[in-house]
């Protein structure tokens, strides 16, 4: 529990109890217990149970308790791959140290992509282009060489026309 002192005891590879260990209980806040289950797309039931002290409960009994059931609807999806185009603005008012910032910027997000994306490239100015024709799937080879690329960036290509490049993305 993240929230409170708790002590969990395995009693069967399926059931636990979970104790709470302090002097005195103050609940001055949310109680928290995390559950991490194994199988955890397989339909579930838990169950807690607690004694009561109130002579209506134990006219039931003497047993409370609160129960949750889970159930995993199974159905089948296409694996979505994602694919990130990088634009990058390389028109003349991106000399100097504009274009160096969006190198490291560009160096760092290359970096982080999710395995088995795709990605690429497009520069514009007065005109725009690719990196590679299609996207790239994201490996460590395609990696060294986005890293080639970034490096050889330069603000040189002229104004700034950016729809052109947005048009062909969309």
């Amino acid at each position: 529990s993240p929230s409170h002192n708790v002590q969990v005891t395995s009693i069967t590879p399926h059931i636990a109890e979970v104790t709470y260990h302090a002097p005195e209980a103050y609940m001055d806040k949310d109680f928290v217990l995390n559950i991490r289950a194994a199988r955890f797309n397989e339909p579930r039931v838990a169950f807690e149970t607690f004694e009561q002290e109130s002579e209506e409960a134990k006219q039931m009994g003497g047993f409370g308790g609160c129960a949750m059931l889970t159930l995993v609807p199974k159905f089948s999806q296409e694996e979505a791959k994602c694919e990130i185009v990088f634009v990058i603005d390389r028109s003349g008012s991106m000399s100097g140290g504009r274009i160096e910032r969006c190198k490291e910027a560009l160096h760092i997000f290359i970096k982080s992509l999710p395995e088995d994306c795709y990605f690429n490239f497009v520069s514009f100015g007065y005109w725009y282009k690719f990196w590679r024709a299609t996207s790239e799937r994201y490996t460590a080879q395609t990696l060294a060489e986005a890293t080639q690329f970034i490096d050889s960036i330069q603000a040189d290509m002229g104004g700034t026309e950016i729809l052109p490049p947005l048009q062909h993305l969309f």
